[in-house]
């Protein structure tokens, strides 16, 4: 038989692990920065589980966009333009594993081979 005190230890332990367990999947995000020399944070190349939302800002007083360009997995971001000072954000999750490959419209550009260069990066969706 427990004592009235191990009762409640107990209790207070089991609702604590159930706020860590549940708590955990609706919290994740992934912040893709624009920069002020004119690229996006980790070197372009993010990572994200699938259904994470993934958030772009402009931290910087500079002025950027983001866009989807198709190269591979085929989806779809208007242009839309990140306000300086992180005055605003796109949001998005993918619902499906690939690569998908975005832009700031304003610092890239397609070099000879027709690739885009510059200010472009790709989100890595897995699971």
């Amino acid at each position: 038989m427990m004592t009235k005190s191990a009762q409640l230890l107990l209790a207070a332990m089991l609702a604590a692990s159930s706020v860590l367990v549940f708590a955990g999947p609706a919290s994740a995000r992934v912040v893709i920065k624009a920069r002020a020399n004119n690229t996006w944070s980790a070197g372009g190349h993010i990572f994200a589980r699938i259904g994470e939302k993934v958030i772009w800002k402009n931290p910087t007083s500079s002025l950027h966009d983001v866009k989807s360009y198709n190269q591979g997995k085929q989806w779809r971001l208007k242009r839309t333009q990140l306000r300086t000072n992180n005055r605003n954000q796109v949001v998005r999750r993918f619902k499906t594993r690939g690569n998908y490959y975005f832009r700031c419209t304003l610092h890239s550009f397609r070099n000879e081979d027709g690739r885009w260069e510059g200010m472009v990066g790709i989100l890595h969706a897995r699971r």
